[in-house]
């Protein structure tokens, strides 16, 4: 293992931190360390001489603060740097400091000595039936829709789903699928665009109308609600699956992980399931008179918090992810009603 630290503050307290690591679970085997936002040659020196003194550790090189690789932030969050203009530039930068920096070749030696990392046991994921296999999952996954749990996506797959992905920023309609699954973190930077392009708004309508299943995370919530509140105050149409009025606010942040119970029958499990999730989302939501909620919460104490997520018959939505691992049931759950718009009508004869 390779371990990084950000010494832009620290000389000798980085040495204890490195020794900190070490001592904590030997079994892990540090053997080398990276120093991240040093000043310069004198400061790497004398914090290279302090990690080999105190921790007997080397130091296989350093990297200095690099403002092209600064992460540019509005007043809510930051913005994904794959979004900058400037990200092959500084992808540039970051590969000569490395090769300047680093020692590479004592890295790649240390590399090729290196162990596999023991796993935890991996829980295998049910599968759906054999007259099911061929569902199709369309997921979003654009600029506005990219803040999934990788795993969620390989446990539908492994219970049978096809994942096909698409975009409701650029694409025109759904793809041929069966269920529809939506999880964002920026989507209310595009909320201008996703409103703008009506026609994969009533391409989801008419999918929603026609009993397709819908699940919803953060900025999939946003995208199933009535309205958005645009950066210059007006209300920008989504896709109105929800009588939902999102409004991003500026300084407002929910975020943590949060244990919750269904308060009925949803698309991912029976009432009364406690779930485990994170929650991450900066704005305020009003219009929830006529739409059920989804999650009682709880706090860390097991004190009721309030509620969260909204649901209605083929729909659930929250500002909550979900990791399927902690139950692969709920992708089997979601992936059933989706199995059953896959399979062909009956042919009755006359």
């Amino acid at each position: 293992m390779i371990l990084i630290l950000d010494v832009a503050t620290t000389v000798q307290s980085a040495a204890a931190l490195a020794l900190g690591f070490k001592s904590m679970d030997p079994r892990v085997g540090i053997a080398g360390v990276i120093l991240n936002h040093v000043a310069d040659d004198a400061h790497a020196r004398w914090v290279e001489e302090a990690v080999w003194k105190e921790a007997k550790i080397p130091v296989l090189g350093w990297l200095p603060t690099l403002g092209e690789l600064a992460i540019a932030a509005d007043d809510r969050d930051p913005a994904p740097m794959g979004d900058s203009p400037k990200f092959d530039a500084a992808i540039e930068v970051l590969s000569a400091a490395i090769e300047r920096h680093l020692d590479l070749d004592l890295l790649m030696r240390i590399a090729d000595k290196s162990r596999p990392v023991r796993m935890i046991p991996r829980v295998v994921a049910p599968v759906i039936d054999d007259a099911d296999v061929g569902v199709r999952i369309g997921v979003a996954y654009d600029e506005a829709f990219n803040l999934y749990y990788p795993e969620n996506l390989e446990i539908l797959s492994e219970a049978g789903a096809e994942i096909v992905t698409f975009s409701p920023l650029h694409d025109r309609h759904l793809p041929s699928v069966h269920g529809v699954y939506m999880a964002g973190a920026s989507s209310d930077r595009y909320a201008v665009d996703l409103s703008r392009n009506s026609s994969m708004r009533e391409s989801l309508r008419q999918a929603h109308d026609d009993g397709m299943p819908i699940y919803a995370e953060c900025g999939g919530l946003m995208y199933l609600s009535r309205v958005v509140v645009g950066p210059a105050g007006q209300d920008l149409e989504m896709a109105g699956l929800l009588p939902l009025r999102v409004r991003p606010e500026t300084g407002v942040r929910h975020m943590g992980y949060r244990e919750m119970r269904t308060l009925d029958d949803c698309l991912l499990a029976g009432r009364g399931r406690s779930l485990r999730g994170h929650e991450l989302h900066w704005s305020i939501v009003t219009g929830t008179g006529s739409v059920a909620y989804a999650y009682e919460l709880f706090d860390p104490s097991g004190y009721r918090a309030g509620h969260e997520g909204y649901t209605k018959p083929g729909v659930l939505a929250s500002n909550i992810h979900l990791h399927f691992g902690q139950d692969p049931e709920l992708a089997l759950n979601f992936l059933r009603p989706c199995a059953h718009r896959s399979r062909p009508e009956p042919v009755v004869s006359a």
